[in-house]
C-alpha cells in the first residue's frame, strides 16, 4: 500500500488506455483520518481540463474498494461537462481536503480497457 497526504498522489504516463464504454478504474482506500471523499481528477488532453470523478462513503480506518467506469469522469467540479469517451487515459491524480499530516493508503489500483 501507499500513503498519500491531502496534497495528493499523481501517475502520469503509467497507462495508455483509449477510454471506451468499458473502460474501469479499480482500487482500494484506507483512510487513516477523517477524510469521506477523495477526489481523482484524470487530465483530459481532448479537453483541455480535468475530468472529475468523487469517491465517497470512506470510513476511517477501513479498506474500501472502488470501482468505476473511466466515462464517468466528468469535465468541471459539478461533473456537469463532457466525459473521457473517446480520450487516451494516461494520469491520474488522488487528492482529499484534509490536514497536512493526514493520511489514506491506496492498493491494488488498475486500469482495465
Amino acid at each position: 500500500a501507499y500513503s498519500f497526504p491531502p496534497a495528493g498522489v499523481s501517475v502520469w504516463n503509467a497507462y495508455s488506455v483509449p477510454v471506451k464504454e468499458s473502460t474501469t478504474v479499480r482500487l482500494k482506500l484506507k483512510p487513516l483520518c477523517d477524510a469521506r471523499e477523495v477526489y481523482v481528477l484524470i487530465w483530459s488532453k481532448k479537453h483541455k481540463d480535468n475530468c472529475r470523478y468523487t469517491i465517497g462513503g470512506l470510513k476511517k480506518g477501513e479498506w474500501s474498494e472502488v470501482e468505476f467506469r473511466a466515462i464517468e469522469a466528468r469535465v468541471g467540479w459539478a461533473r456537469t461537462g463532457p466525459s473521457l469517451e473517446d480520450d487516451v487515459l494516461d494520469n491520474f491524480k488522488l487528492v482529499f481536503e484534509g490536514a497536512p499530516a493526514d493520511r489514506i493508503l491506496l492498493d491494488d489500483f488498475e486500469v482495465l480497457p
